[in-house]
């Protein structure tokens, strides 16, 4: 899983750019502040989550997710990009929605919306190895696929036992 965020680097780091261009960054943009929101929600799921295995999933989005973040730094370095250092205010909501949850609901209503979110974000990344402007922008965007559709994955393993003990 790590494997394909780091060949971000690699892929990113060959050609540093001058500018971005509106498509590539609006995406690095949108996945920055997405990123901000799965470490927070990570760290919101160690302290809250009733189950090993969610606190688990916080544990590897924190981890993923600053990884991947770390990495698209590589992108904009050399350009005007000023890359996000605090949550949106939309993220921030949503993290302190999850924080205010009684911990009976906490776990279930967490992997909906990890699972929601998962689902935005490989959209997002999808579409951006169809429109990306530059072709080290296409191949991060792609080579971090594979640990969104993990990451995607866990989140619907971790809903189905939420909704089948009902």
């Amino acid at each position: 899983m790590l494997l394909a965020l780091c060949t971000l680097a690699v892929t990113a780091g060959a050609q540093p750019f001058r500018a971005l261009n509106r498509i590539d960054a609006a995406f690095v943009s949108e996945v920055a502040n997405g990123n901000l929101a799965e470490t927070a929600m990570g760290r919101v799921a160690i302290e809250r989550s009733t189950r090993k295995d969610v606190a688990a999933y916080g544990e590897q989005l924190i981890s993923d997710h600053q990884l991947l973040n770390d990495e698209l730094k590589t992108l904009v370095i050399g350009t005007s990009f000023s890359f996000p250092r605090e949550l949106t205010a939309t993220h921030r909501a949503h993290v302190d929605a999850m924080r205010a949850l009684p911990a009976k609901e906490f776990d279930a209503a967490f992997a909906a919306h990890l699972l929601k979110g998962h689902e935005a974000m490989i959209e997002i990344f999808e579409a951006q190895v169809r429109d990306a402007g530059r072709e080290s922008v296409r191949d991060s965007a792609s080579a971090a696929l594979p640990t969104l559709e993990t990451h995607l994955g866990h989140a619907k393993a971790l809903v189905k036992p939420a909704t089948s003990s009902r």
